[in-house]
């Protein structure tokens, strides 16, 4: 059975600074209270931003060690000897009761403060030794009974949930609960409702494209997307145990049937429209292109050589890079990345480290020649494809147009005519919203590296790590 704990995290703040100043009564009902009354709850407005909050949390026999309770609350062990004035070998032997600061994230929603924390329960578990024992009082029996009650009693639906964040089931996939109990960054649980208030009921005034909202959840920008339970469970078993500045981060999610999953929003689109749209475009300076160039290439190298296990994302392109207010890249559409069959990350491993797929997936133009002809991929797969954004990012032109293949475009790049041939024709591919401001030496350097991405052969191909190294020389 999974529990999903709620507990209530401006009590804390409030507990904590009530000797100075408190604005709301501190709550004195029994933990094991057969009853909810509205002083379990502690109020807010729905203007109040998201915010970091902190509970205290005393050691106990089950939880004596920093270690044990970091894992509790899914929180950074680094950063709790920080802030608790901790260190390694002092963290090991904590005595029965030592007060801890435990960080966690305040949200507001229907006028209450609460913070959303997921425990696996045993057989063992009630939720009275769950919320009074295991979590010391953070939470009230009741309304642990409240809040699980849908999950206890899969499909019946709960009309007087005390937070949207309670989940409100639809038959969802077992698989999927069993990926939100595992998750080891923050996770949202929004309400239907939630979602229909911020793309105004799915209008057509939101929608991205197909399946795709842009909305308003409590003040900030989402993107909401709707998928089925097996991309849902493969997006949320990878974006929530990975976290890097150019993966775009996976704030929540509402389980329907068909889920819906809640990402941050990037003001300005996906890279293909920032090219397309010439306003955009003029605005995309070559220093910026440089950058963002730079930006997809961490990403890719964080996935490929820095995550447990390592993902090809097998669909980079264009539209899945998205371009933040102040121009940063970020990687989104992870719907068919799949996990690398081993982790040699420091080598080229395109021969142990491939396979063959059974289903074709990616987007026509991106596809690698031994993907597209023979069904193999490998790490190699996301080089090729990242070699036409590159193209993209030089040229603006998309990857398929015009009955011509973006990739086809470079063959003056072969060495086998004059420079100065090559430079001209190098001048006549470079975006003209670009205005000619860009050195050519940088341009060919570029662009060079991106035909070195789309060689037909993939071991001759650099490793997204090769790509690292030579675009850190560039930028």
């Amino acid at each position: 059975m999974v529990s999903h704990l709620h507990f209530i995290c401006t009590f804390l703040v409030t507990f904590l600074i009530q000797p100075i100043s408190s604005k709301q009564s501190y709550d004195v009902t029994e933990c094991n209270a057969t009853s909810v009354t509205t002083s379990a709850s502690y109020l807010c407005t729905t203007s109040t931003k998201p915010c970091q909050a902190f509970t205290v949390y005393r050691t106990q026999e089950k939880y004596p060690t920093l270690s044990s309770i970091s894992s509790l609350f899914n929180s950074d062990r680094t950063k709790l000897l920080t802030l608790n004035n901790l260190t390694e070998l002092t963290s090991r032997n904590l005595p029965i009761n030592r007060e801890l600061l435990i960080p966690t994230y305040c949200t507001c929603s229907r006028n209450f403060s609460h913070s959303l924390l997921r425990y696996n329960s045993s057989s063992l578990d009630s939720y009275s030794t769950i919320a009074c024992e295991t979590f010391e009082g953070l939470s009230k029996k009741q309304m642990l009974e409240v809040q699980n009650r849908s999950t206890r009693n899969r499909g019946q639906q709960n009309s007087e949930s005390y937070s949207p964040r309670s989940f409100q089931l639809s038959n969802p996939s077992p698989d999927l609960l069993d990926d939100v109990s595992k998750l080891k960054q923050p996770l949202f649980n929004y309400s239907f409702d939630e979602l229909k208030t911020a793309t105004g009921d799915f209008s057509e005034a939101t929608k991205i494209s197909k399946s795709l909202y842009r909305g308003m959840v409590h003040g900030s920008g989402m993107v909401i997307k709707q998928v089925n339970s097996a991309e849902a469970h493969r997006v949320i078993e990878i974006l929530t145990t990975i976290n890097h500045i150019n993966i775009v981060k996976l704030q929540g999610c509402c389980h329907m049937n068909q889920p819906y999953l809640v990402f941050e929003l990037a003001a300005n689109g996906s890279l293909r429209n920032c090219l397309s749209d010439p306003l955009l475009a003029r605005q995309l300076t070559w220093v910026r292109r440089m950058e963002i160039a730079f930006n997809i290439t961490v990403g890719l190298h964080y996935i490929h050589c820095c995550t447990k296990p390592c993902y090809v994302h097998r669909n980079i392109n264009s539209r899945v890079i998205l371009i933040t207010a102040d121009w940063r890249a970020k990687i989104s559409g992870f719907w068919m990345a799949k996990p690398l069959p081993q982790n040699n990350n420091e080598k080229d491993d395109s021969e142990t480290n491939k396979w063959k797929d059974t289903i074709m997936v990616g987007r026509r133009g991106y596809l690698a020649p031994e993907y597209l002809y023979h069904s193999l991929a490998s790490a190699k797969v996301d080089v090729f494809a990242l070699g036409i954004v590159l193209l993209e990012l030089i040229s603006g032109r998309e990857a398929v147009g015009r009955g011509c293949m973006l990739k086809d475009s470079v063959g003056f790049l072969g060495g086998l005519e004059g420079s100065s041939c090559c430079l001209e024709k190098l001048r006549g591919f470079m975006d003209p919203c670009l205005e000619g401001n860009y050195q050519l030496g940088d341009a060919l350097c570029l662009a060079l590296l991106a035909k070195s991405c789309l060689d037909e052969d993939p071991l001759r191909r650099p490793t997204m790590n090769g790509v690292l190294k030579a675009l850190s020389r560039m930028v």
